[in-house]
């Protein structure tokens, strides 16, 4: 198991997307512990998240939580750590334990798997566009109006965010939705998670191509952020990326 990380600044004035990676997490060397997190209103909780998930995980682990409930825990704690009245991060965390890979998500980064070119996304953004998330907002009475989750004057995009409190009251919540996979043996098994400013460029099939048949992650991962900084013509949202390669 190998990963490696990758980041881009794109064409905005500021980095507000964090990325946390620990290999041999917990001292296992067949453990594996990644995240992603994409700020928005500054990086203060992106920051913490990035410090503070990973510590805060491993403890509600060895505190005999399940996974699921270690990730919901930590997910609570970081996001109540201080008061983020206005400030925000998406956050895409996964832990893998030999073949057993958990993954919590909360926001509209991205995470699939990618075993011999065949495409399994495991996370869905949550958005307005996402009609659960949609449905769940408009129970707590929020205004959904082009795209935002609105609050008086203020609006969000992400439907779950870590921090953002004044938006709770209107349905924005850190809890992540936890999914789970067994990564098979003896095939080609890439791990691709990042922000959504790579999602807007790239899109899962052509991500798969670009890491099939690679020999490490570092070479996937340049292949793939090579592939929109030479050619996009848009306006580049902050990009953050992990590779694992199984």
């Amino acid at each position: 198991m190998d990963a490696c990380v990758f980041t881009h600044k794109g064409d905005r004035e500021y980095m507000e997307d964090t990325i946390s990676l620990v290999e041999c997490f917990g001292d296992r060397k067949d453990w594996l512990f990644g995240g992603v997190f994409d700020g928005h209103a500054g990086d203060k909780v992106a920051k913490k998240a990035e410090k503070n998930l990973a510590n805060a995980f491993l403890y509600n682990l060895n505190t005999s939580l399940s996974v699921p409930g270690a990730f919901r825990q930590s997910y609570k704690t970081i996001s109540e750590a201080e008061n983020f009245l206005f400030s925000g991060c998406t956050a895409l965390c996964f832990f893998v334990n030999k073949q057993d890979m958990f993954i919590a998500n909360a926001g509209d980064s991205r995470l699939i798997i990618v075993v011999d070119g065949d495409i399994d996304q495991i996370t869905e953004e949550h958005t307005v566009n996402n009609l659960k998330e949609q449905k769940r907002i408009e129970s707590k009475e929020g205004k959904i109006e082009d795209g935002y989750v609105w609050k008086g004057l203020d609006g969000r995009v992400p439907t779950r965010a870590l921090g953002d409190h004044y938006f709770e009251s209107v349905g924005v919540i850190s809890e992540p939705e936890i999914f789970f996979r067994t990564l098979p043996k003896n095939k080609e098994v890439f791990i691709i998670a990042a922000t959504d400013g790579l999602w807007d460029e790239v899109d899962n099939r052509a991500a798969a191509k670009m890491v099939k048949g690679k020999k490490s992650p570092k070479e996937a991962g340049e292949e793939i952020m090579n592939s929109f900084t030479a050619f996009s013509t848009g306006t580049l949202d902050n990009i953050s990326l992990i590779v694992v390669k199984i």
